[in-house]
């Protein structure tokens, strides 16, 4: 057995130890848990602001935050400003439209306070209405905001346009409308009256006259050229602005108008080379010539009175005339020429009168003429039954004082209005003169019932009227509007007489003058209503036709 040297087996000692103190050393490292002090992940903020403010809280700039950070945010507006919300990566904020918010860091983020500018807008409005939307006095609104902008007017008053910074309303003469702010701004909306503005809407005519107007709220009117010797009818729509001409005659005259409700236009015609020769024509649409219905040629008559009703029947009235010494003879008759005919019938003779005039008729009672005609001293309205034949005095005045019954007009909805006066002579060392106005509802004239009076004024002028052959010296609208065109003479040359249009209004119960002039300066004043109740008026002298807006 061999022996080992004592110096080799410390050797082999040591070995084994090393190799015990090394594998003890890997043995604790793998055995022992590691520390929990690695980093967390952490991500950028990036915060900005557009101009008219700055973000307060945290600041602007980029800052970095761990994950799950709840981050204030605060911003804070300049004067004139205010803020808008929060733009960019606001997924995590919690309100983007509060000035005082939040944001969680769950990425990196870029986010931007809004600011846009505040501009004031200031709202009044003068006598007769006001401002409902949004309201009169002072509003803040932010840059580029549709403001809603509605004028009510009060009652007797209309809106007339918006005025101040009118320039940025997106329609200035509407009553409901807005306006986009873009600065501070300051409008006020503007009521009238009625009938207290007015546009020329026609000039350059020929001695113009305005005669009717449709259902459209289109005006027909006729013109005289003296150069031209002749004639010509038109007809001007409001809302387009286009004038048409419908027909033209040679030596002739236009002395009235009447549409049905066909669009047939029918019209009155003197001819001046042969002056008993009056016409009564018929314009179908669309048509270049007209029709001829009747005419008193060779015949010892003159037409007294015309009226056109809806179906298209013609009424008229006829006077016997004594031509060589041009007066009228006693004998008046009431014609019509049925819708669709040339046929004349006589209705109705008059023995003792001398002419009817205002022939008229009324809404809900198709089967009634009304007229006026004087006979011994004394003015009448009457009512002819179509039906019955029967003829009926609803109204009786008295003539002397040169009294007439002078105009009488309808209202569509069936109420009947007259206009009397009475008046001094010219050469008598005062003038006075009466006018009255009255209404009829439907009831009264089925009933018998006396008129509604509106008007009875004793006064210290003279009243003329004119020749009531000419429907468009009287008128009333569906508001209960009337018109009438007179002459008011004090003292002095006749020219300098003041004719003009005026209004009865029914809310305060009096009348004024819409126009006027002197007979000098205008000679006198014809005039129609549209549909929407404006007034389109025409002087006998200048080239014009004016409206006046309800």
């Amino acid at each position: 057995m061999k022996r080992v040297s004592s110096r080799r087996r410390g050797r082999s000692i040591k070995i084994v130890g090393v190799f015990l103190l090394v594998a003890a050393l890997v043995a604790g490292v793998l055995g022992c848990p590691a520390e929990a002090d690695d980093p967390a992940i952490q991500y950028r903020l990036t915060i900005s602001s557009s101009p008219g403010g700055s973000v307060t809280t945290p600041g602007e700039g980029p800052f970095t935050y761990e994950e799950g950070a709840v981050v204030s945010l605060v911003a804070e507006a300049e004067e004139g400003y205010e803020f808008a919300g929060w733009t960019g990566d606001v997924n995590t904020i919690a309100d983007v439209n509060d000035v005082s918010a939040t944001i969680t860091m769950e990425g990196d983020y870029s986010i931007t306070a809004k600011f846009v500018a505040q501009y004031v807008l200031t709202i009044d409005s003068t006598e007769g209405g006001e401002v409902t939307a949004p309201g009169e006095g002072t509003f803040a609104y932010d840059e580029g905001a549709a403001v809603s902008l509605v004028a009510v007017p009060e009652a007797g008053y209309r809106f007339l346009s918006w005025s101040g910074d009118a320039d940025a309303i997106a329609d200035s003469t509407s009553a409901a409308t807005s306006i986009t702010m873009d600065d501070n701004y300051s409008v006020r909306a503007n009521f009238v009256p009625p009938y207290a503005t007015s546009d020329t809407v026609l000039q350059g005519l020929a001695q113009p006259a305005t005669h009717t107007s449709d259902g459209q709220g289109r005006i027909y009117f006729g013109e005289f050229d003296g150069l031209l010797n002749g004639c010509r009818i038109s007809r001007f729509d409001p809302h387009t602005e286009a004038v048409i001409q419908l027909i033209e005659h040679q030596s002739a005259r236009v002395q009235v108008l009447a549409i049905d409700g066909h669009g047939n236009l029918y019209y009155v015609l003197r001819h001046d080379v042969q002056p008993r020769l009056v016409q009564i024509r018929k314009l179908a649409p669309a048509e270049t010539e007209s029709q001829i219905l009747f005419a008193t040629e060779e015949l010892d008559q003159w037409l007294t009175s015309f009226a056109v009703d809806w179906s298209g029947n013609v009424y008229f009235g006829l006077q016997s005339w004594d031509y060589e010494h041009s007066r009228g003879l006693p004998g008046a008759e009431l014609c019509r020429i049925p819708a669709g005919t040339t046929t004349t019938e006589t209705l109705l003779l008059l023995d003792d009168s001398l002419r009817i005039l205002n022939i008229t008729g009324v809404a809900d009672d198709p089967n009634s003429i009304y007229f006026t005609s004087a006979v011994q001293g004394v003015d009448r309205i009457y009512r002819f039954s179509l039906e019955s034949e029967v003829l009926a005095t609803i109204l009786e005045r008295p003539t002397e004082a040169f009294g007439q019954i002078a105009y009488l007009a309808a209202r569509a909805d069936g109420e009947l209005y007259y206009l009397y006066r009475q008046r001094s002579d010219p050469t008598d060392p005062v003038q006075f003169g009466y006018l009255e106005i009255g209404r009829f509802a439907l009831d009264s004239l089925q009933t018998g019932q006396p008129p509604e009076l509106l008007v009875a004024d004793e006064l210290d002028q003279a009243v003329w009227v004119w020749y009531a052959n000419r429907p468009s010296f009287f008128a009333v609208s569906l508001t209960g509007d009337v018109f009438f065109s007179i002459i008011l003479y004090q003292d002095g040359p006749f020219e300098q007489a003041q004719t003009g249009i005026f209004w009865f209004d029914p809310l305060s119960g009096s009348y004024a003058a819409v126009v006027e002039g002197t007979i000098e300066e205008v000679h006198g004043f014809v005039f129609v209503l549209d549909n929407e109740a404006n007034l389109y008026y025409s002087a006998f002298i200048p080239d014009t036709i004016v409206r006046i807006n309800r």
